[in-house]
């Protein structure tokens, strides 16, 4: 029987492993497949496939792309892409900057609403990569604002509609879709029991 895990994240977006740690993991574990499916980035993947030359664990390259359908979120996986599309590779760029855009509007939202969090603080949490909700919630658990991560995520905090909510960039479905097929890629949706 082959063990596979398929939607991993790294420290190049909401993950708490290096690309490398991850390989570790999963050769620990048993697995013959992995893939790092990072949000909005590939940057990852050359220290996953260095990571497990010669062990015999496939790692399948893959992104996740946020997207929004009727003011949800949509979140959809594509698995190997051609990362060298330069299409492709500047719309994971401009999703970067704008997250990393948004972390910066939170944070402002935050301190002006009294709240003693930094954004470099946020941003050394987030290792220096893709910045996410998870990293400003973090902070705010650090600062003493909430007890866990997940009541960051609160409708008066950066929850939907909280006081320091920040909407995000985001593709539409059949964009996102068609941005994958273009660089070849396959698109599966991310959490199909959400629907």
């Amino acid at each position: 029987m082959q063990k596979i895990d398929l939607h991993t994240h790294t420290l190049f977006s909401d993950g708490t492993l290096t690309p490398s740690e991850s390989v570790k993991l999963a050769l620990e574990r048993g697995l013959t497949a992995l893939s790092i499916s990072d949000h909005d980035s590939t940057e990852g993947l050359p220290e996953a496939f260095a990571a497990a030359k010669g062990t015999g664990l496939e790692v399948v390259p893959g992104v996740e792309f946020s997207t929004i359908h009727d003011r949800g979120g949509v979140h959809i996986l594509t698995y190997w892409p051609d990362v060298a599309n330069e299409r492709f590779q500047a719309e994971l760029r401009r999703l970067r900057e704008d997250r990393y855009r948004r972390g910066e509007r939170m944070v402002r939202k935050l301190q002006d609403a009294g709240y003693p969090i930094l954004f470099e603080r946020v941003r050394e949490i987030a290792s220096g990569k893709n910045i996410g909700r998870p990293h400003v919630a973090q902070a705010l658990v650090e600062a003493g604002v909430v007890a866990e991560i997940k009541d960051a995520f609160s409708d008066d905090l950066i929850g939907s509609g909280g006081r320091a909510y920040v909407e995000k960039h985001a593709l539409n479905p059949p964009d996102a879709i068609a941005l994958m097929k273009r660089a070849g890629g396959l698109a599966v949706l991310a959490h199909p029991v959400h629907w």
